[in-house]
């Protein structure tokens, strides 16, 4: 009778594979914190001086006056602990897998993921104005670009393929599956409208323009990370 000697119980190539893909996980956590740091640093600061971060906030009378600096600083602000923790919770839920479909991180895929988030910002921001230009209540919050990366995800659901066709009936579909693959962030980000949007001072403009944002941008993005796919995870 033949003995086949086991195995050894670690093969140093699979050891080091493994250690290789959780140093990619934490990498994908590097864009999320670059832009959670300021914001938590922000809050820390001016929540609680006179005029808080209110001051950070945007609107049409205060873009009239030259304060264009808003355009960037009002999504860095948070209205209190619930907003910015709202925020913080869908922005790591959210950024690593961004980050993950825009391929290895590298300077250009940062750079890519960071146009992304401002761009969307922005967008919803632009939305906002549009609908209420002459507001004299500023608008605040980085809901907008949470909402842009949302939309990219929704765009492309599978990391190593190729964003999905707006018109198409894998659109719905993959809607569909992302809300049953990710229940509590959808449960997160439905709260405060069930609550009423009075309640939170809920810009469902930003909202919804960031989210436009994201689905349109999501190929001019990929295309700038170079288009690169996530890397395959060895078994």
């Amino acid at each position: 009778m033949r003995v086949v000697d086991p195995e050894p119980e670690g093969d140093p190539l699979s050891r080091e594979a493994a250690y290789g893909e959780e140093a990619a996980r934490r990498r994908l956590l590097i864009p999320p914190l670059i832009l959670a740091i300021p914001m938590i640093a922000a809050f820390l600061a001016l929540a609680w001086t006179q005029g808080g971060m209110g001051e950070w906030a945007v609107s049409g009378p205060r873009l009239a006056e030259g304060r264009y600096h808003l355009i960037v600083t009002h999504m860095f602000a948070h209205a209190g602990l619930m907003h910015i923790g709202f925020n913080l919770v869908a922005l790591f839920a959210l950024a690593p897998a961004v980050t993950e479909r825009l391929g290895p991180l590298t300077l250009r895929s940062a750079a890519a993921f960071f146009a992304l988030f401002f761009g969307c910002g922005i967008a919803g921001m632009a939305l906002w104005l549009a609908l209420n230009p002459a507001s004299e209540i500023p608008m605040l919050g980085a809901s907008g670009a949470i909402f842009g990366l949302l939309g990219f995800l929704m765009r492309q659901p599978d990391p190593h393929g190729k964003p999905i066709s707006l018109a198409s009936p894998a659109m719905a579909r993959a809607f569909a599956e992302w809300i049953k693959l990710h229940l509590p962030l959808v449960a997160l980000f439905a709260i405060p409208l069930l609550l009423g949007s009075d309640f939170f001072g809920l810009a469902w403009e930003a909202h919804l323009g960031g989210f436009v944002a994201g689905l349109l941008l999501c190929g001019p993005i990929r295309a700038w990370a170079g288009n690169r796919p996530a890397p395959m995870p060895l078994d």
